[in-house]
């Protein structure tokens, strides 16, 4: 892999106190600095795999909503199914606590 330089302006305190804290690990800032540029380069990569899919998800379920071949469920059926699931998890639950 070809090298390069990567030159910067930066306080010199700050570049101090960096270098002091590298030494304190037994390390030196430019391998601090390569370490973390890999790693957000990678954390970016990830990233962007991940809104690739989101997207992708979003907009499957988008045409999906749109595909008149798909059946809808009105909203109170949804409502009524969940409320009554709610209904027998409590009961479960209220049970549950008894024999403990």
């Amino acid at each position: 892999m070809a090298e390069a330089t990567f030159t910067f302006r930066l306080d010199e305190e700050l570049k101090n106190r960096f270098a002091a804290a590298a030494k304190s690990n037994e390390q030196s800032g430019d391998q601090l600095l390569r370490d973390f540029m890999r790693e957000y380069v990678a954390r970016e990569a990830a990233g962007a795999d991940y809104d690739g899919w989101f997207r992708g998800e979003v907009e499957a379920a988008i045409r999906e909503s749109m595909d008149p071949e798909i059946e809808q469920l009105p909203h109170d059926a949804v409502r009524s199914n969940w409320l009554s699931k709610r209904v027998l998890l409590s009961e479960r639950a209220e049970a549950e606590g008894k024999r403990t």
